[in-house]
């Protein structure tokens, strides 16, 4: 079972406004494997299918899924974090709306 945490900006436009840098920025990740619309999978190498969905259903937030977050992917995922907390105040919530420890 997949755990999910839901990205959100604190400037409502950033996202709809950045998604070509954000794109950008994702592609280059070492994990990176495809965007297909408006969804990005990420997986370490020696896995079979993707370890993380980001999946953007909105222009206010993105929906993280992960199945699987070895060392690799969680350094990963927080350079990306990082990338974004440089460019807007961003908050990471688990499915239940509390604040992750991302």
């Amino acid at each position: 079972m997949a755990a999910e945490f839901y990205i959100e900006f604190e400037d409502n436009d950033w996202l709809k406004n950045n998604k070509k840098s954000l794109e950008a920025f994702i592609s280059k990740m070492k994990i990176f494997v495809e965007i297909k619309e408006n969804e990005y999978r990420l997986k370490q190498s020696n896995s079979k299918n993707y370890d993380v969905r980001l999946l953007i259903n909105n222009d206010t937030s993105i929906l993280m899924e992960i199945n699987y977050h070895p060392k690799t992917i969680e350094d990963e995922l927080e350079k990306l974090f990082s990338w974004m907390r440089e460019k807007v105040n961003i908050l990471i919530k688990d499915e239940d709306g509390e604040l992750s420890n991302w």
